[in-house]
């Protein structure tokens, strides 16, 4: 059937998914942030280095305030100490809190008092010099800061550092109770026979909308089925991952399976960059978790934050894609049925339709799409030319006569 209106998105509905616009925003934030990194290394450094230096010539000069130092260092790690017990619910108790940090406090305050007292009083021993830290000269502030190659060094390391450390936690993140599928397996020849309906399905197109490509392999686990079958598969970043109680070749399951592979293969196609923004939302939430990386990635962790959400405005659109993918893979009365079961179950359970985009909005896509097709076949029916029919085969009788009358010499 050559494609036409029905196998493109209505006018109506058109609209930009914002995919490369989002990928684009995410990098140059990234970039405009390790450029601003290296800037603040470059300058920070000495200022830091000359901070340092008088930080060490105030603990040479005053014994004292070496003593007082570690005194209040050693009150906040007790404690701190005292305070990491907890009770069987996770949760601290309000008097052990207060028992633990009572004591460090009021060590604090009273070193805090006679440090002013004995300032006032200008107490000889204040000025007796520390001999464990050496004697530096103290130089004047650096001003104008000049740019400092090794802090600019150190600042794109760190930065790099923490690009790595995401990447790594999130290829790390956990994959136990899944699944590899195998070349050859019960469940690799009952996706490969899914694949092959969807190339068929495809084919009644001239041209084919798309290309079908499917992902190499394919992840499963074994748990019950919720209530919502759509979250019994899915993508974890690049890996697809189907529940086990799918992957069967009974009908009741294949009415389920097919409708939601067939979406989900959606976001595999070329040019359908949904993969890589999620992807990007993860590493961006990923390094939101660890002061480390939060510190260092601030800028694209912001950026990443305003774009999810901006994302998550066009989840309607992206659902009604997925659905219409279906209905090229032949999968939209088995997909009309399931949406249709999933509504009367709200309906028995007294809950609304309240999904984005509602159950009742995506059967009626459902319905769109396939009255068009109808009428388009139709419609190219009965352009086709009519033929006559064939004429009844002649006997031998006819057969002679007609032999005759071409023999026969005209006068």
């Amino acid at each position: 059937m050559p494609q036409t209106e029905a196998q493109h998105t209505p006018k109506l509905f058109q609209r930009l998914t914002g995919t490369h616009e989002i990928i684009a925003s995410l990098l140059l934030a990234d970039l405009f942030g390790i450029l601003l990194t290296t800037l603040f290394g470059a300058l920070i450094g000495p200022p830091c280095w000359w901070l340092l230096r008088a930080t060490l010539y105030q603990l040479h000069i005053s014994l004292a305030l070496d003593i007082t130092i570690i005194l209040i260092l050693f009150s906040l790690f007790v404690g701190i100490a005292s305070t990491g017990e907890k009770m069987p619910d996770g949760k601290i108790q309000e008097e052990k809190m207060a028992d633990a940090w009572g004591g460090p406090v009021l060590f604090i305050g009273l070193i805090f008092l006679l440090s002013i007292i004995f300032h006032l009083i200008q107490a000889p021993f204040l000025n007796i010099p520390a001999p464990i830290i050496p004697a530096i000269a103290l130089e004047r502030f650096p001003w104008p800061i000049p740019f400092s190659t090794e802090g600019a060094v150190i600042a794109v390391a760190l930065s790099l550092l923490a690009h790595l450390l995401v990447i790594r936690r999130s290829s790390t993140q956990a994959e136990t109770g899944y699944s590899r599928a195998h070349p050859d397996g019960d469940f690799w020849q009952l996706i490969e026979q899914a694949y092959a309906l969807y190339h068929r399905s495809l084919a009644r197109f001239d041209p084919p909308p798309v290309v079908l490509q499917t992902p190499p392999t394919f992840l499963y686990f074994d748990a019950d089925l919720p209530e919502n079958p759509e979250r019994a598969i899915y993508w974890q970043k690049d890996r697809l991952v189907i529940s086990q109680r799918l992957l069967s070749p009974k009908a009741e399951q294949t009415d389920i399976f097919l409708p939601l592979l067939a979406r989900l293969l959606h976001d595999h196609q070329p040019g359908t960059l949904n993969l890589q923004v999620e992807y990007l939302f993860l590493l961006a939430r990923i390094a939101d978790k660890h002061a480390f990386t939060r510190c260092l990635l601030a800028i694209p962790i912001q950026a990443a934050q305003s774009n999810e959400r901006r994302w998550q405005r066009f989840e309607n659109d992206r659902v009604l894609d997925r659905d219409r993918f279906a209905y090229w893979c032949g999968e939209s009365k088995r997909l009309r049925k399931l949406l249709r079961q999933q509504l009367e179950l709200r309906r028995q359970n007294n809950r609304p339709d309240n999904e984005v985009p509602t159950l009742t909005e995506r059967i009626d896509h459902l319905n769109s799409l396939m009255r068009r097709e109808v009428r388009q076949v139709r419609e190219l029916q009965a352009a086709l030319p009519v033929s006559e029919p064939p004429s009844e085969p002649l006997n031998e009788d006819q057969r002679e006569t007609a032999q005759k009358k071409t023999t026969q010499p005209e006068e």
